[in-house]
């Protein structure tokens, strides 16, 4: 779906001011100019100006900056300029690009198309001698890879330094010298599958580091998570889907002075996709597979999974961090005490966990909370919309294994 908002009045352009953005609002509903000043109220009117009417503005894909208007100091100048893209047809091969630059009153000066379907990605790179560089991602149909160029502002022109192609894209320093690099992953499947490596050298050009091939046979990479993937490593958790319904994931950091696969004799495969991430909140990411309780793999659909999480411990070997169960809104997080031997064992209104030896870790029961009545010897664990969730009195010193992850507590 595209990430498209339709300018609006006043209450939509308090929500830009703020980094936020209201969608589909109509452009012809102004209110009153916003307190944040006649300078942003006047680049709202400008902006009607020079789009066409009802024609909404574009929002990227994927990225933090998820807004339709982007303010950059462009040239060094001190001056912030604006940038907003738009498509006046989904049907359109390409959209447009305007910057806009401030001086008494805002003024388009630079007004441009660019090929590509949807608008992926944009954001910008600052650099330490050179005015920041525009990234720009689009997509470029059915079964072809991401087209990035990039961009730099000279006077009123705004010239292009270089373009390439992508599946996914990362910003950091992997190479660790205190300078932002960048990472592109490309995969076009079953043919070919690479990551390359550039670094941003602070003179509009962007120099090759080096290229690793990876696995082309996967269907698509299902997410990607880059940072700290030990104590004293940085480096990309990569994770694809294979087959009808599993996960692999790849670890890729940078040693020697080039990309390499720290498990590229022996992924990490996981019965379903799990997304690497930083699961216990300590700064460093972790990868996540699913096992199954001993003795308890059945058909794919009736085993009680359990999500295990672990950590890469910077040379060969990964440690295990953390095992979760999730079971419809809730979570349950196992301390270490229980050990990897449990049952989990699911009802229709109950789940328990229990040792290979019978003792109850941890039992939670619920009604629907429209017609709920307090059971005898059980206490209330969390309640929401839907439900009240109850824990046997006995149990209560474990409660904070129990997290809502889907509906907030009420």
């Amino acid at each position: 779906m595209k990430k498209m908002v339709k300018m609006a009045g006043a209450v939509w352009f308090l929500l830009f001011i703020s980094g936020c953005a209201l969608h589909q609002s109509p452009p012809a509903q102004l209110i009153s100019p916003p307190s944040k000043g006649e300078k942003q109220y006047s680049l709202q009117r400008v902006i009607e100006e020079h789009v066409p009417s009802n024609t909404p503005l574009m929002a990227p894909r994927k990225g933090d900056n998820q807004q339709t208007i982007f303010q950059k100091d462009l040239n060094d100048d001190g001056k912030e300029e604006a940038i907003v893209l738009y498509k006046e047809s989904e049907y359109l091969s390409y959209f447009h690009l305007v910057v806009f630059s401030f001086d008494s009153t805002w003024e388009p000066i630079v007004k441009t198309q660019i090929e590509g379907d949807e608008l992926d990605y944009l954001t910008f790179v600052s650099q330490s001698n050179t005015p920041p560089l525009l990234l720009i991602g689009a997509t470029q149909g059915e079964n072809q890879s991401n087209q990035l160029r990039l961009y730099y502002l000279e006077g009123n022109a705004l010239q292009q330094i270089d373009s390439k192609e992508y599946t996914n894209l990362v910003l950091m320093d992997v190479t660790e010298d205190n300078r932002k690099d960048m990472t592109l992953i490309t995969l076009k499947r079953l043919e070919a599958a690479n990551v390359k490596l550039y670094e941003f050298n602070g003179t509009n050009k962007l120099k090759y580091n080096s290229k690793l091939d990876i696995d082309p046979y996967v269907n698509a990479y299902y997410n990607v998570a880059a940072g700290r993937v030990s104590k004293h490593k940085k480096g990309i958790w990569l994770d694809s889907q294979v087959g009808a319904h599993s996960g692999m994931s790849d670890l890729i950091v940078y040693e020697e002075g080039k990309l390499v696969r720290v498990f590229q004799d022996d992924p990490i495969s996981s019965p379903y996709p799990v997304e690497s991430r930083d699961i216990n909140k300590d700064g460093i990411l972790e990868v996540g597979t699913k096992v199954s309780p001993p003795g308890q793999e059945t058909s794919m659909v009736a085993t009680p999974w359990i999500d295990l999480y672990k950590q890469w411990d910077g040379e060969t070997g990964l440690n295990d961090i953390q095992r979760n169960y999730y079971h419809g809104d809730f979570v349950i997080q196992f301390p270490d005490e229980w050990g990897e031997d449990v049952q989990i064992n699911s009802e229709e209104s109950q789940v328990s966990i229990t040792s290979l030896e019978g003792e109850t870790l941890f039992e939670v029961k619920w009604q629907d909370a429209s017609s709920y009545e307090p059971t005898k010897s059980y206490q209330v664990l969390a309640k929401t919309e839907k439900y009240v969730y109850e824990i046997p009195d006995g149990l209560g010193s474990v409660r904070n294994v129990f997290q809502l992850w889907v509906e907030q507590l009420s």
